[in-house]
């Protein structure tokens, strides 16, 4: 039998890069690390670092200190919503393999990294906050990730729904900004390219965001096989220290 590597994948919108007061207060980002320390990840897909390329980075360079991870980020092409992965051991980067043509709203954040043996590909997005069309095309583009058959692991605030969860009763009478999240064309076209979205795949599908629309905003697909999928669940905080909700799955990776 193959051996495998289990790791433990988490992604999380920030929400204005945890900070307050105009970018003055900085006390919600600091619970913000303290609660993602505790999840004891392998890697960590961070979005909306909001001022966070001030000052050569220092806020991203201080997170990776107080989590014992390295980090790697790439700028937003809008509104300064920029976005980091995190990894440490089992986990060892090969390469970065970012994008921000013009394709991405914000960018893709993209590593290729090698576990036990494997090489595989990690994804971080945030696809565009209005556009089911720049959604769709960004979801197209990340078709290009799991070429050559290479376990990928695509992570991000997706910013519309999947294709399986139901429509609350109240869709129909929101905003029309908020009724475009509807669309489910960028998950079907992520569906289409072999990255099927690991929360539904293992029944979980508990919102990460409430408020205007309760539904799973940010997700995990990958193009692994189900077996090798362990679990999946989003983080409940008491007092929750963003509009999103992290959410974290436990995978293995089995060396050729």
């Amino acid at each position: 039998m193959a051996a495998a590597t289990m790791i433990r994948v988490g992604t999380y919108n920030l929400k204005e890069g945890g900070l307050d007061d105009d970018g003055r207060d900085d006390s919600r980002l600091r619970r913000q690390v303290e609660m993602l320390a505790g999840l004891d990840l392998h890697a960590l897909a961070l979005q909306e670092l909001k001022n966070f390329h001030m000052n050569g980075w220092r806020r991203l360079w201080q997170i990776e200190q107080a989590l014992g991870m390295r980090a790697w980020a790439v700028s937003s092409a809008h509104h300064g919503c920029h976005l980091a992965w995190l990894v440490r051991d089992p986990i060892r980067v090969i390469e970065e393999r970012h994008d921000q043509a013009g394709t991405w709203w914000h960018a893709l954040c993209g590593l290729l990294v090698e576990v036990a043996g494997t090489e595989a590909v990690l994804g971080n997005v945030h696809f565009a906050p209005s556009s089911p069309d720049e959604r769709r095309g960004e979801a197209e583009a990340c078709s290009l990730l799991s070429q050559r058959g290479r376990p990928t692991i695509l992570c991000g605030d997706m910013n519309a729904f999947s294709i399986t969860d139901t429509l609350p009763p109240s869709c129909n009478s929101q905003p029309l900004k908020v009724r475009k999240k509807l669309d489910r064309s960028p998950a079907v076209e992520l569906e289409e390219a072999g990255l099927r979205d690991m929360g539904a795949l293992l029944g979980d599908i508990v919102p990460t965001v409430s408020r205007p629309l309760p539904y799973r905003c940010d997700r995990i697909h990958t193009n692994l096989p189900r077996e090798a999928l362990i679990s999946h669940h989003v983080v409940q905080e008491d007092e929750p220290l963003s509009d999103h909700r992290p959410v974290v799955g436990e995978m293995e990776i089995v060396m050729p």
